[in-house]
């Protein structure tokens, strides 16, 4: 069976769109944001996900960046619409305490349409802080 991801021969910087997606998913506080805050902010992609999705893998993080413990493997998602208003589904995978990938997928497994990923989100599942009065 092939591989679902295509890995690149040198990992890339993460593209605007996706740096700024990344940004607006960690606004939120909730339990280890802040240590995936900082393994993200030189995040490489290392491979691509399936190419009806705009799925990212990212390379390892160096050894000096801090494990996180988020006390499950996706420890918050989003939603945001395509062009024809079908949403698309994001999730950020975290995986032995490191940001593993962001996967990006339409909701109907079609291509996305979008050419970018700016544009309005919604976050739709984040666990607070303990004791954080940010409404849910």
């Amino acid at each position: 069976m092939p591989s679902l991801e295509d890995h690149l021969s040198v990992p890339r910087p993460l593209a605007d769109d996706e740096r700024q997606l990344i940004d607006r998913m960690l606004e939120k506080v909730f339990d280890g944001r802040d240590q995936l805050q900082e393994q993200l902010v030189d995040a490489r992609v290392a491979a691509h996900g399936p190419p009806d999705t705009r799925t990212i893998v990212f390379a390892s993080p160096p050894s000096t960046k801090p494990r996180v413990e988020t006390g499950e493997r996706v420890p918050v998602d989003a939603v945001m619409v395509d062009e024809d208003g079908v949403n698309i589904e994001i999730l950020l995978h975290v995986v032995d305490g490191y940001a593993r990938e962001l996967e990006i997928y339409r909701v109907d497994g079609t291509p996305i349409q979008r050419a970018s990923l700016d544009g309005p989100l919604k976050l739709v599942n984040w666990r607070p802080v303990t004791g954080n009065d940010e409404p849910s």
